[in-house]
């Protein structure tokens, strides 16, 4: 995931993996000019987000930006004080100071997926991935956009 500018971003990475996938990735804001934010994927901020917007349908983009990566954290809930939260808060100053919880999927490292052009052409772990996203969701047919 990425994020331009200020705000919450619970699983961002600033560190030497953030900066790995923004380099990778190529994340640079086409209208600002500065390095977008790089985190890993956030399954309660698009389970929100599809609630609040009723989309249907979920594109993943830049899949060959995890083809280095021997695991993949993904965001499956969060905690404050100790207290797993049953939502994602819709006030982003709620979501300071929580605790993400993670799960970690095996990668596919050395398997790139640049030249995958359908989904059975996918890695195995890769193929897992995005079918662990989808079961997390709950929407059906999430494919990566290629």
């Amino acid at each position: 995931m990425t994020r331009i500018g200020n705000g919450v971003f619970p699983t961002e990475l600033d560190n030497e993996i953030g900066e790995h996938l923004r380099t990778r990735g190529e994340e640079v804001s086409e209208h600002y000019g500065e390095p977008q934010r790089c985190g890993w994927l956030d399954l309660p901020l698009i389970k929100y987000a599809s609630m609040i917007n009723g989309y249907t349908a979920l594109f993943l983009t830049k899949l060959d930006v995890l083809d280095t990566m021997a695991e993949i954290k993904v965001a499956t809930g969060y905690k404050k004080n100790g207290v797993e939260l049953q939502n994602y808060p819709a006030l982003g100053n709620k979501m300071h100071d929580i605790e993400v919880e993670y799960v970690l999927c095996p990668g596919w490292q050395g398997q790139s997926t640049s030249k995958c052009r359908t989904f059975d052409s996918l890695p195995e772990n890769a193929r897992r991935y995005v079918q662990f996203i989808e079961k997390s969701v709950g929407i059906p047919g999430i494919q990566p956009f290629f």
